[in-house]
């Protein structure tokens, strides 16, 4: 598994405005109170809500050493902001955050980057959904930003012939 320095938030931009849309399990956002739908309204105190922000300016604040900190404004959906300092910790980044059978014969697979361990993730999602007598495979790549292209080579690389049908979306 991969991993960055960061705060452990998934986030968009939706109507100017910072949104965080998930929070990384173990993560120092969770242990902060950060919860879905929680709006970030200042950075270090540099305001970022309806100044046209784009999601490489919000890496670039969010990121950084484990172990610093970074002061954040956030904006609760009852409208209560709170202030907090949160410290940067190592945030795992995981290639492939799901995967299920979606039924009886049908495995899916999500990759959202190519990082450092994405074909040994995929392996591992694989033989499970093998065990569980997969014969089709739904190999989802939507949203996914790219990464390492010895990782992309490896997945594309892998042995089909074990599946009736693959779908790649």
């Amino acid at each position: 598994v991969g991993h960055f320095g960061g705060i452990g938030i998934r986030f968009m931009i939706y109507n100017d405005s910072l949104t965080v849309v998930d929070v990384i399990a173990g993560g120092p956002s969770e242990s902060a109170n950060i919860e879905k739908r929680d709006r970030i309204i200042n950075i270090d105190g540099e305001n970022v809500a309806g100044v046209n922000l784009k999601n490489e300016d919000v890496l670039k604040k969010l990121k950084g050493t484990v172990g610093s900190t970074v002061k954040l404004s956030i904006l609760k959906p009852n409208k209560n902001i709170q202030v907090k300092d949160i410290i940067r910790g190592t945030i795992p980044l995981k290639s492939v955050p799901a995967y299920s059978m979606l039924n009886r014969e049908t495995g899916y697979i999500k990759i959202s980057t190519f990082s450092n361990s994405t074909d040994i993730e995929f392996r591992n999602a694989l033989k499970s959904l093998l065990l569980k007598n997969a014969k089709s495979l739904v190999l989802d790549l939507r949203f996914n930003g790219g990464g390492y292209l010895h990782q992309a080579i490896n997945i594309a690389r892998f042995n089909h012939s074990w599946f009736t049908n693959s779908i790649f979306i």
